[in-house]
Parts: structure tokens; C-alpha cells; sequence
């Protein structure tokens, strides 16, 4: 408590100013910690982009090699539509014994990623 008077308008002024001070230093601090964050966030991401694996599976149909088929995933910057935003992609490429005739399938999936969330 600040007693009366002039001197302790003063002193309130001056603790008014120095709480209005300790707030701003409070949210500009929160901002930065979040800022900071987030380029983190897009570091660690950034160290992904590329393929980050492939997997072959073989399928078989009664005890017979029916197909074989690589699986991926990988990560990119889509420059197209998100402006340089991340989005993951996977799916296979596969060859496949129809009926005595090659078939060939490719299956891509993309998914959007938010690197806020």
C-alpha cells in the first residue's frame, strides 16, 4: 500500500509504470518463445524432407508370388498450392500377376501437414 500525498502518487506512478513495463517484457517474451518455436518446428521438419523410407512387400495368393510392390514415405515442401507448406507423401508402385498378364499399379497419397498444430 502507498500512503497519501504526493510522494506516494509518485510512487504509485512509478509502480503503475514498472507493472505496465513487467507486463509488455511478459508478452514480448511469449512472443519470441513462440516465434522461436515454430522455427524449430520448421527446422525439425525441414531435416525430414526427402524420402525417409521404402519397403518391399511381397503379396502372395495361395502360396504363390502374386505381386510384388515397393511402399514409401517421404516428406516435401509443396511450392505449387501451400506456398512452400510441408505435405507428406506416401503409397506403393507395385507388378502384379493378372491372369498371366503384368499389371502394373501406382497408388500416392498426399496429406497436409501444419507445423503449428
Amino acid at each position: 500500500m502507498v500512503a497519501g500525498g504526493k510522494g506516494g502518487l509518485q510512487v504509485a506512478r512509478k509502480n503503475g509504470i514498472a507493472a505496465v513495463a513487467l507486463r509488455a517484457g511478459l508478452v514480448a517474451t511469449s512472443l519470441a518463445a513462440l516465434a522461436e518455436g515454430g522455427l524449430a518446428q520448421n527446422a525439425a521438419l525441414d531435416a525430414l524432407i526427402g524420402t525417409n523410407s521404402v519397403e518391399a512387400q511381397p503379396i502372395f495368393a495361395a502360396g504363390r508370388l502374386n505381386a510384388c510392390t515397393m511402399v514409401f514415405d517421404a516428406f516435401a515442401k509443396d511450392f505449387t498450392y501451400k506456398q512452400g507448406g510441408y505435405v507428406k507423401i506416401n503409397g506403393s508402385f507395385g507388378l502384379w500377376n493378372a491372369k498371366g498378364q503384368l499389371g502394373i499399379t501406382l497408388k500416392v497419397v498426399l496429406h497436409d501437414l501444419d507445423p503449428r498444430r
